[in-house]
């Protein structure tokens, strides 16, 4: 879109209007075309865009581009007065805070699903997420209730209690005592690939 209003305001350019206008060195290289480059002339390269393979840093740095991108618009504001440009810009302007929020949005996504006692010290999207040990009062229950029925039909006491008890402990790790730990990890999956078994 910078491009498309770019390419208007210049496609019509006399000489004189790009002498007086500063836009001779520019025109020199590129014509009335569009060149990718930034306000001094410093052309547009890959080497600006970075990735980590780490979800929160990756995040950060999306977050960051957001607001850069909205502090270059608040300038281009603040420079024109042509009533075109203000509209296109001013929504540009407005888009990038929206993306800002939902940049925001996935790194809480994130951060809710790591201890967040240690989400700094090893990444996400690559190392495995440690098991949490069983307590001893998650192991005791199930030792406990297989002596108890001998008094009563030996069929209700035994079979049902035994195959479910045995997972529990492993339930109670994964779950970690959150109620929406788990919706959230499922939300987590585009952002990156926890191993949170």
């Amino acid at each position: 879109m910078v491009a498309t209003i770019v390419h208007q305001l210049t496609r019509n350019l006399t000489e004189k209007q790009i002498r007086e206008g500063g836009f001779s060195a520019y025109f020199v290289n590129h014509g009335n075309g569009v060149y990718p480059c930034n306000a001094d002339g410093s052309a547009f390269s890959a080497q600006a865009l970075q990735v980590s393979g780490d979800p929160i840093t990756d995040i950060h740095e999306d977050l960051a581009a957001e607001q850069k991108a909205r502090s270059t618009y608040d300038n281009i504001l603040r420079m024109t007065d042509d009533p075109d440009v203000l509209n296109a810009i001013r929504f540009l302007r407005e888009r990038e805070v929206v993306h800002y929020q939902r940049f925001g949005e996935g790194l809480r996504i994130v951060t809710d699903s790591l201890d967040d006692r240690n989400f700094y010290a090893f990444n996400p999207a690559f190392d495995k997420m440690p098991a949490k040990k069983a307590t001893p009062k998650q192991t005791a229950p199930t030792q406990a209730a297989s002596p108890q029925p001998s008094g009563k039909a030996a069929g209700t006491a035994q079979s049902p209690s035994t195959p479910a008890k045995s997972t529990a402990p492993l339930m109670t790790a994964v779950q970690s005592g959150k109620p929406s730990q788990s919706s959230t990890a499922r939300n987590l999956i585009p952002f990156c690939s926890i191993a949170a078994k």
